[in-house]
């Protein structure tokens, strides 16, 4: 029940974050490719929790070679899905924008789904490493109580030690073919530690990235403010311009005046002239 309502509280976050995108001026490609992202992010924790769910059976009654495979093909399906997380944000990143409200909006949605696929990110590879160990547990655990038959004592641990390992040893597994599984779970360790490694190549592209994008938005912040203050200063140029029109208009105005009265004084003086 618990975990219904913070997944609800959770959807509701989510549904607030987006409510920005119903906006008309918005262009629909934007609002697609935000859906996108949110579905994807969404698909990748849920295949991190069943990771973790299939994590916490290893090393139990429960583990046995269906459940390595289940646990690889989870791993396999988590970094795939990683990538093209990170690659959808890459794209949206190179989104046009109509609108100084669009690029603020776009900077605020890309800031959130960076901040969500590190986590996600960091979840996985902290997931990858207790797999790793337990599996290390499971191969220290079988090559010690193969040591421990064959030589009978064991210089680096006490025999109580060796005791709460041998039952331990008891609860993963009983098998004839110990040496073939134990190769298995080096395999599994091996493709373990290539995926943490390509989990951490990702985390320095995603920092790269949010450098770069944080250094093109400060650029693009800084062109459209100079924009604005460009047209500011054209409108206060044409108010100027207008005004000298309307100065100037009144001058002339002024001028042709005085003008008309000059010639009716001079009219007057003349025919005035005449007369005596």
């Amino acid at each position: 029940m618990s975990y219904d309502i913070s997944f609800k509280k959770k959807r509701q976050e989510e549904d607030i974050e987006s409510e920005g995108l119903t906006d008309s001026l918005l262009p629909k490609d934007f609002k697609d490719k935000s859906a996108q992202i949110e579905n994807q992010l969404s698909s990748f924790s849920y295949k991190l929790r069943e990771l973790d769910r299939l994590m916490e059976a290893v090393g139990t009654t429960k583990d046995n070679e269906k459940l390595r495979i289940q646990i690889r093909e989870q791993m396999t399906q988590c970094m795939t899905v990683l990538n093209d997380c990170n690659n959808q944000i890459k794209d949206f990143s190179k989104l046009p924008t109509v609108n100084q409200k669009a690029t603020s909006l776009k900077k605020d949605k890309q800031k959130a789904f960076e901040e969500k696929l590190e986590d996600l990110r960091q979840r996985f590879q902290k997931t990858s490493q207790k797999i790793k160990e337990k599996e290390q547990l499971f191969i220290d655990l079988a090559t010690n109580r193969d040591s421990q038959y064959s030589n009978n004592h064991d210089n680096e641990r006490t025999a109580a030690q060796m005791a709460e390992k041998q039952q331990s040893l008891k609860l993963i597994a009983e098998t004839d073919n110990m040496e073939e599984v134990i190769k298995q779970r080096k395999q599994d360790i091996n493709k373990i530690e290539s995926i943490m490694q390509n989990i951490n190549a990702i985390a320095k592209d995603i920092n790269v990235e949010v450098q770069n994008q944080g250094e093109k938005l400060v650029r693009l912040d800084q062109h459209m403010t100079s924009a604005a203050n460009n047209v500011q200063a054209g409108n206060e140029e044409l108010v100027q311009a207008r005004e000298h029109q309307r100065k100037g208009g009144k001058c002339l105005i002024y001028l042709i005046i005085a003008c008309l009265i000059a010639i009716g004084i001079i009219l007057t003086i003349v025919f005035t002239g005449k007369k005596s």
